[in-house]
C-alpha cells in the first residue's frame, strides 16, 4: 500500500528504488517522478508541507524554496522534478545517483519505517493531529474513551486509521508494538487514569510523547509517575502544541518539546521516530531547558496573543466612544505590528545586560502616557483595568524607584518587577493614587 508503506501480512516496508545508472535526462526525470510518488502519501499529485516534513524534517521549508521559491506551500510533480534537475544538469550520472536518488530514497525509507503511532485522545485537537499524520502517510492506531469521535474520524480517514475498543487492544497489536505512543488528553490526571487501565508490561520500553496541557511542575511530577511504567529502556518526551485545530490542519502549528534529562544524550539517535512525528505535525522546537520547559514556552507564546487581545479590546473601547471604525485601527495595526519582533529583540538585549541607561522610552514617559487617559476613561464609563495593571508595574518600587529615582531609565526596567519575583501588593491602588 503506497499510502502507508505497510504491506498486509508483513511488518516490512518495501519501497521500489528508482532505476540506477540513469544516463539520460528522461531517465532522471522518471526516477525523480517515482520518488515524488513515494513522498506523495495521500496520492493527490501535490507534496504538502506535512509530507515534506515527514521525509526532510526540519529542512522541509528549505527544500520547498529550493524547488520553487514562489511556491504556495506545496509542490507539483513538475516543480519537484524541475527544481532538482536545474541543480544537477551538469552532474555526472554517478554523482546524481549517489547525491540525489540514493540519499532521497534512504530518507523516504527511514520515514516510511517509522510511520506508525498509537494516538490516545481524539478530541478536536487530537482528531486534527491524527488527520495531519494520516495525510503524511502515517498509519495510526487510535483510542478514545468515548467511541463516537473515533468512529467519525475513522469514517473520514479509512484504513489508514485503526480504531480500538481499549488502549490495551491498541498496545497489544504486533503492528504497533514499537510505535510511538502519543497522548493528547485534557489533563495529567486523565492521562494517568487512561494509562493505568492497561497491563504495565505493554508500556515497558515505549516512547511516550505527552501533549497534555499542564504546568512545568505537573510535567515533572507526571514523569516521576510514568517512569516505572516505561522502565529503563522507555523514553518520555513532553510536548506542547501551539495552535488551534484549524491551524493544525493547515500545517502551521508549532510542536515544542523537552526530553527527560536521562534521555537527552540518547535523543539524537533513539528518539528519531518521535522527532520525525513532531516534524510532521508542524514546526518543531526542541527546548533546551528543564523537562517541562516547553509548557512555560507555550504559556509565553499564548500570552502574546492574550496581551494583544486585551490591548486591541481596550483600544476598541476608546475608538467606539470617538466614532473611529475598527477597520481603521486594524489597517494601522497591519502597518505597525511587523516592527514588533525586532523591537522586542532590542528590549530583551537591554534586559539581559540590564542596560537601563540606554533609553528608547523612559519609565516616566510610559507612566504619563497611561495616567493621562484615566480621567477620560472614567468620564465616559470605560473600564480602566488595562492601564491600571500596566501602571501598577511601572510604578512598582523596583521599576520606578521608591522616590522615582529610576523613572528616567528605560522601560525595559519593568523586568525588575516581572522577572525578579518582587512583591507587587496593592499595585492597582498604587497606580490610581501614585
Amino acid at each position: 500500500d503506497r499510502s502507508t508503506g505497510y504491506s498486509q501480512g508483513s511488518h516490512a516496508t518495501t519501497i521500489r528504488r528508482p532505476k540506477k545508472n540513469c544516463s539520460a535526462i528522461m531517465d532522471r526525470h522518471a526516477a525523480l517522478a517515482a520518488l515524488f510518488m513515494l513522498i506523495d502519501a495521500n496520492g493527490n499529485g501535490k507534496l504538502e508541507m506535512s509530507e515534506l516534513r515527514a521525509v526532510f524534517g526540519e529542512h522541509a521549508s528549505e527544500f520547498l524554496r529550493f524547488c520553487n521559491a514562489e511556491s504556495n506551500g506545496e509542490l507539483t510533480t513538475e516543480e519537484f522534478v524541475s527544481g532538482i534537475m536545474a541543480d544537477c544538469s551538469s552532474m555526472k550520472d554517478g554523482y546524481f545517483q549517489t547525491n540525489w536518488l540514493d540519499r532521497m530514497t534512504a530518507c523516504i525509507t527511514a520515514a516510511k519505517l517509522g510511520k506508525r503511532c498509537v494516538f490516545v485522545g481524539l478530541g478536536p485537537m487530537g482528531r486534527a493531529l491524527v488527520e495531519v499524520l494520516v495525510r503524511a502517510g502515517y498509519t495510526v492506531s487510535g483510542y478514545n474513551r468515548s467511541s463516537a469521535p473515533a468512529q467519525e474520524l475513522h469514517a473520514k480517514l479509512g484504513n489508514a486509521m485503526v480504531i480500538n475498543s481499549s488502549l490495551q487492544e491498541a498496545l497489544e497489536s504486533d503492528v504497533f508494538k514499537d510505535a510511538v505512543v502519543v497522548c493528547c488528553l485534557s489533563s495529567h490526571s486523565v492521562t494517568k487514569t487512561v494509562l493505568s487501565s492497561v497491563s504495565s508490561e505493554l508500556l515497558h520500553g515505549r516512547t511516550l510523547l505527552n501533549l497534555c496541557s499542564g504546568s512545568p511542575d505537573e510535567v515533572r511530577e507526571f514523569h516521576q509517575w510514568v517512569s516505572p511504567l516505561l522502565k529503563e529502556t522507555g523514553r518520555f518526551v513532553s510536548g506542547a502544541f501551539a495552535g488551534s485545530p484549524s491551524i493544525a490542519l493547515a500545517g502551521k502549528g508549532v510542536v515544542m518539546m523537552s526530553v527527560a534529562e536521562c534521555h537527552q544524550e540518547a535523543s539524537a539517535s533513539t528518539l528519531q521516530d518521535v522527532e520525525r512525528l513532531a516534524d510532521t505535525l508542524g514546526r518543531k522546537v526542541s527546548c533546551g531547558g528543564k523537562l517541562g520547559c516547553e509548557r512555560a514556552l507555550d504559556y509565553a507564546v499564548v500570552d502574546l496573543y492574550l496581551a494583544n487581545l486585551l490591548s486591541v479590546t481596550n483600544g476598541l473601547a476608546m475608538l467606539d466612544q470617538e466614532g473611529v471604525p475598527a477597520e481603521t485601527f486594524l489597517d494601522l495595526m497591519d502597518a505597525r505590528l511587523p516592527i514588533l519582533p525586532q523591537a522586542m529583540r532590542e528590549v530583551v538585549t537591554k534586559m539581559q545586560a540590564k542596560d537601563y541607561n540606554d533609553v528608547s522610552a523612559a519609565v516616566s514617559t510610559w507612566t504619563s502616557f497611561l495616567t493621562g487617559r484615566l480621567g477620560y476613561l472614567e468620564n465616559h464609563g470605560i473600564p480602566t483595568s488595562f492601564p491600571d495593571y500596566a501602571l501598577g508595574l511601572l510604578q512598582h518600587p523596583q521599576v520606578s524607584g521608591g522616590d522615582g529615582e529610576f523613572a528616567s531609565q528605560d522601560v525595559s526596567r519593568v523586568q525588575e518587577a516581572l522577572r525578579r519575583n518582587q512583591p507587587a501588593e496593592s499595585m492597582t491602588k498604587r497606580a490610581r493614587t501614585g
